[in-house]
């Protein structure tokens, strides 16, 4: 998606805003914060928003930091297998020696819907049948 901006303006804001995202973590906790959350947004125009991996995005802020907490509200099942979403969630629980407080939801926004669909309907996804709803999916992830 690209907003009122060119394609390059757009690219630039939001490796600007992840970055941004990354290193206001890292001041969360030098402030004394005990948690820091991020959500997972895809297609965002909104900016701050933009956030489509926090575990990737919380593995380097746990990289620079000791205590804080980092919390996903949430990661959107839809889009992941459960058994890599997992494997990151358990990823991040190794880098930051304990510190996530994993998050899952099914999505709410209908453009957070389209990716899978997309997968299903030409083919692009290696397991078309993975794109499954929350309740089947939540147990396997929190399970692994």
């Amino acid at each position: 998606m690209v907003n009122d901006g060119d394609l390059a303006a757009t690219h630039t804001s939001a490796q600007r805003t992840i970055v941004n995202q990354v290193r206001q973590g890292i001041l969360a906790e030098q402030l004394g914060f005990d948690y820091w959350f991020q959500t997972e947004h895809h297609f965002q125009p909104e900016g701050a928003e933009l956030s489509p991996n926090p575990l990737l995005s919380e593995a380097a802020i746990a990289s620079r930091t000791r205590r804080i907490r980092l919390g996903q509200a949430a990661n959107i099942v839809s889009w992941w297998h459960p058994i890599r979403i997992a494997e990151q969630a358990a990823m991040l629980d190794v880098i930051s020696g304990g510190r996530p407080e994993f998050g899952i939801e099914r999505g709410y926004q209908p453009r957070e819907k389209i990716m899978p669909v997309l997968h299903r309907e030409f083919g692009h996804s290696p397991n078309p049948e993975s794109m499954v709803d929350l309740d089947v999916k939540a147990p396997v992830t929190t399970g692994a």
